[in-house]
């Protein structure tokens, strides 16, 4: 269903993955209407993808990246069950009308490098879950409306002072 929404479906050979490139292609695509898949990437930046309701994400169970950036439309608060998306490296919701906490699952994602939720209108403290993303390279929270302190590591607590290989980090509260 993915290939005929985004008109072409570039297949990787070797990798087993599939990216549906859709780039300046105008649909309106809500959001839980998006079968889920065995393919482990999914890019739907800017394709003007709307909604709020995000049905069983939780069935994306193979996905590795997900690029849903750009899609004002695109709003709601993120789901609990982000964080059953244990096989995630990639995730970017940057410029989309999410709003509410980021929720305390996304520090479940283990194998997560890639985090960008910039842009939108999260609100609430940044999660210290976040620490456990030790192979965490890119953590962008700016652009939104965080508050609090950035949660530092105290005992069994992680903190983002565990993120020790990020070489981008982004997370000013206001």
């Amino acid at each position: 269903m993915l290939s005929s929404l985004a008109g072409r479906t570039c297949h990787r050979p070797g990798r087993g993955q599939i990216l549906v490139a859709a780039v300046g292609t105008v649909l309106h695509v809500p959001i839980h209407t998006l079968p889920p898949s065995n393919s482990h990437r999914r890019k739907l930046a800017g394709v003007l993808v709307s909604g709020s309701q995000f049905g069983d994400i939780a069935s994306f169970t193979n996905l590795q990246f997900l690029d849903l950036s750009n899609n004002i439309g695109l709003k709601g608060t993120l789901p609990p069950s982000i964080g059953n998306l244990k096989n995630l490296t990639t995730l970017m919701l940057v410029g989309c009308s999410f709003f509410g906490p980021i929720p305390d699952s996304i520090g479940s994602l283990q194998l997560l490098v890639f985090l960008a939720l910039n842009s939108n209108s999260f609100s609430g403290p940044i999660p210290p879950s976040i620490g456990n993303l030790l192979n965490l390279s890119w953590l962008d929270l700016s652009d939104n409306q965080l508050n609090g302190t950035i949660p530092v590591s105290s005992g069994p607590t992680p903190g983002l002072d565990m993120l020790i290989k990020a070489k981008h980090l982004y997370a000013l509260p206001r």
